[in-house]
């Protein structure tokens, strides 16, 4: 087999490289992209703090009626700021997955 079993080596072997970077370049992109979002999702969580500050402030400012229409609308937009949060905690389990895998 000599020579030649060399050289069916040396191919698989460049090609396995070549897939290789590849999939390491596509993880890289992925990660990337997954960071990006988990940035975002921590300004969400940061503009969510940011409300909660604000509407301690209006609950002792405002009156009773201002009061409850500010909190109908801070009840809306917490639920749906919430619901960022969970994907933040998501994003990073994946995060942590795949550096794992790096």
């Amino acid at each position: 087999m000599g020579k030649k079993g060399s050289q069916v080596e040396q191919k698989i072997y460049a090609h396995l490289k070549e897939v290789l970077a590849q999939l390491t370049e596509e993880l890289d992109k992925k990660v990337k992209i997954l960071q990006s979002d988990k940035y975002e999702l921590q300004r969400q969580l940061e503009e969510i703090e940011h409300s909660e500050t604000f509407f301690q402030q209006q609950m002792n400012q405002l009156t009773g009626i201002d009061f409850i229409s500010l909190w109908i609308n801070h009840k809306a937009h917490k639920k749906y700021l919430l619901r960022l949060a969970t994907i933040i905690t998501e994003v990073q389990v994946w995060l942590s997955r795949i550096q794992l895998c790096v």
